[in-house]
C-alpha cells in the first residue's frame, strides 16, 4: 500500500523500492519488539513459579499466587502491547493500569508472607512499575513510581512485623540487580520502538512534503510555460485571422504550429524535471510575443553569467509582467532595462498602456511572483506613473555576473 502511494506521488522506482524496504524493516521491528516483550513477560513469570515449586508453603497460598500471577501476566502483556501504540499517552486513572498495579501489590503481599519468596516475587510489582512507566507521561510516571515504592515499603514493613520474617530482607545483590533489569527491560524496548516509529512517521511526512513541494513547483512552472505559450498562440492566431494576405497568414499559422510544438516539448521536459530556459532565450520569446501583438519592444543591458535558478526566476517574472500587460492594458511600447550593481541586479519593465482611470490591473500573477522574489531574497513592486505609463520594478541579490 505504501509503495503504491509512493509510486502514485511520482517517486522514482529506486526511491519507491527504498521506501518498501524501510516499511518492511519497520514491520519486522514491530513484530520483534512485540514478541520480545511477550517472551520477557513469560520468562519473568516463570522464575517466581519455579521458586514457589521449590518452597514449602501452604496449598491455599500456592493457588492464590498462581492465579494472581497468571492474571497479572495477562494484564501485563496487554498493557505492554498497548504501550507500543500509546507510549506516554495513558491517564493515571486508567482502569486496566490501576487493576494491574493493585494486583501486583496483592500478589507480592501474599508471597512476602513467606520469607523465602519475598525477594524473588518483587519481580511482579517491578514489572508493574515498568509498564506504568511506559504508559504514563511525565510527571505522572514519577508520581506513580513514588506511590509504588511507598506501597512496597508499607507492605514490606507490615509483613515483616506480622510474620516475623525480618531476616528475609537480606536479599542477595545479584537478585536486586536482576529485578532492576526486569523492571527496566520493557520500558527500554518500548522506548526504542517509539523512537523508531516516530522516525518512520517523520520520514513519511518528509516524503509527503517533498511530493507536495514538487506539485507546487510543477503547477507554478506549468503556469509559466503554458500560460505564456497559449498567450502567444492566441495572439498569433488572431493576427492570422486579420491578415488579408493568404501567404502571410500561412506563415503566421506556421509559427503558431512551431510554438505549439515547442510548448509540448517544454511540458515534457518540465515533467521530467529538465526544463531550463536561459534569460536570453526568454527575452527573445518575449520580444517575439510583443512583436506579434504589435507592441514595440526595447531591451537593454542584458546581464550574463547569472546562475540558472536566477535566470529561471527572472524569466518567470518577466513573462508574468508581459502577460499581465497584454491582458490588462492597451500598450504600444514596452522597455525592459537591466542595471547591474555590486551584489544586486535591478530590472524595470515599463509600458505606455495605463487605462483612462490611471491604473492597470495587476492580476494575481504578479502577487505570486512577489512571493517567489521574497523567497529568493529580492523584491518586486509595480504601479502607474505620470505620462500614462505603468512600471514593474524588481531587485534580486546576485554575484559573479557582468552586463
Amino acid at each position: 500500500m505504501q509503495a503504491d502511494v509512493a509510486e502514485s506521488e511520482g517517486v522514482p522506482g529506486e526511491d519507491g523500492a527504498h521506501a518498501r524496504i524501510l516499511a518492511r524493516r519497520v514491520l519486522v521491528l514491530r513484530l520483534v519488539t512485540a514478541w520480545g516483550l511477550v517472551l520477557l513477560a513469560v520468562f519473568a513469570a516463570t522464575l517466581p513459579l519455579l521458586a514457589l515449586i521449590k518452597t514449602d508453603t501452604s496449598t491455599a497460598r500456592e493457588i492464590v499466587l498462581v492465579v494472581g500471577l497468571v492474571g497479572f501476566t495477562a494484564l501485563y502483556v496487554r498493557l505492554l502491547l498497548r504501550a507500543m501504540t500509546s507510549y506516554g499517552l495513558v491517564s493515571a486513572r486508567d482502569p486496566q493500569l490501576l487493576l494491574t498495579l493493585v494486583l501486583s501489590l496483592t500478589v507480592w503481599a501474599v508471597a512476602a508472607w513467606d520469607g523465602e519468596l519475598i525477594w524473588l516475587w518483587v519481580i511482579v510489582p517491578a514489572q508493574a512499575v515498568g509498564v506504568a512507566w511506559c504508559l504514563l507521561g511525565s510527571p505522572q510516571r514519577w508520581w506513580q513510581l513514588l506511590g509504588m515504592l511507598s506501597a512496597l515499603a508499607v507492605i514490606g514493613l507490615g509483613v515483616r512485623i506480622l510474620s516475623g520474617t525480618g531476616s528475609a530482607w537480606g536479599a542477595p545483590t545479584e537478585a536486586l540487580i536482576f529485578v532492576a533489569g526486569v523492571s527496566l527491560g520493557a520500558p527500554g524496548q518500548i522506548w526504542l520502538w517509539d523512537i523508531a516509529r516516530e522516525l518512520d512517521r517523520a520520514r513519511t511526512a518528509e516524503a509527503e512534503l517533498a511530493a507536495a513541494k514538487e506539485r507546487l513547483r510543477l503547477s507554478a512552472d506549468l503556469h509559466d510555460v503554458i500560460g505564456h505559450t497559449l498567450e502567444v498562440i492566441a495572439l498569433k492566431a488572431e493576427l492570422a485571422a486579420r491578415v488579408p494576405d493568404h501567404d502571410q497568414s500561412r506563415r503566421v499559422m506556421t509559427e503558431v504550429r512551431a510554438t505549439a510544438h515547442d510548448a509540448l516539448r517544454e511540458v515534457r521536459e518540465l515533467v521530467r524535471g529538465q526544463w531550463r530556459v536561459g534569460l536570453v532565450s526568454e527575452l527573445a520569446g518575449i520580444r517575439s510575443l510583443l512583436d506579434a501583438a504589435g507592441i514595440r519592444c526595447r531591451i537593454s543591458n542584458i546581464p550574463t553569467d547569472l546562475p540558472a535558478d536566477q535566470q529561471a526566476l527572472l524569466g518567470a517574472v518577466l513573462r508574468e509582467a508581459v502577460t499581465n500587460m497584454l491582458r490588462h492594458s492597451a500598450a504600444r511600447e514596452c522597455a525592459v532595462d537591466f542595471a547591474v550593481e555590486p551584489g544586486r541586479l535591478r530590472c524595470s519593465i515599463v509600458n505606455d498602456g495605463v487605462g483612462e482611470h490611471g491604473r492597470t490591473s495587476e492580476g494575481i500573477g504578479l502577487r505570486s511572483m512577489a512571493k517567489r522574489m521574497v523567497r529568493a531574497g529580492g523584491r518586486i513592486d509595480w504601479g502607474p506613473e505620470q505620462g500614462g505609463r505603468f512600471r514593474v520594478r524588481l531587485e534580486l541579490p546576485t554575484r559573479g555576473m557582468r552586463a
